[in-house]
């Protein structure tokens, strides 16, 4: 058996009409914590499956989001600047396009 462990770095940018504490800041934090241990675990997985890992340092881009479903021949799956391909061709182009 293999214990890994799974670190997380987040923030939170409160927006006006957000919650605060005591108005459902709390459930939204476990939300975004839940979903962030969820991708850690789903890509460990992946990259045990053989699949490749790529992390931006700047994912804010459609156009990035387009070039990866239009040139990738395999399976994607991308959460912020976390990039996971099946094929390493596809993430070998995807690294020399966008980082």
């Amino acid at each position: 058996m293999t214990i890994k462990t799974i670190s997380a770095k987040w923030t939170v940018s409160l927006q006006q009409g957000e919650p605060t504490y005591g108005e459902g800041l709390e459930e939204e934090l476990a939300k975004q914590l839940s979903e962030e241990i969820d991708w850690e675990v789903f890509s460990s997985l992946l990259q045990e499956l053989g699949w490749a890992k790529v992390t931006l340092t700047n994912n804010n881009n459609w156009a990035i989001y387009d070039w990866a479903n239009h040139n990738c021949k395999g399976k994607h799956k991308h959460r912020n600047n976390d990039w996971m391909f099946e094929l390493k061709e596809d993430a070998a182009w995807f690294t020399l396009r966008w980082s």
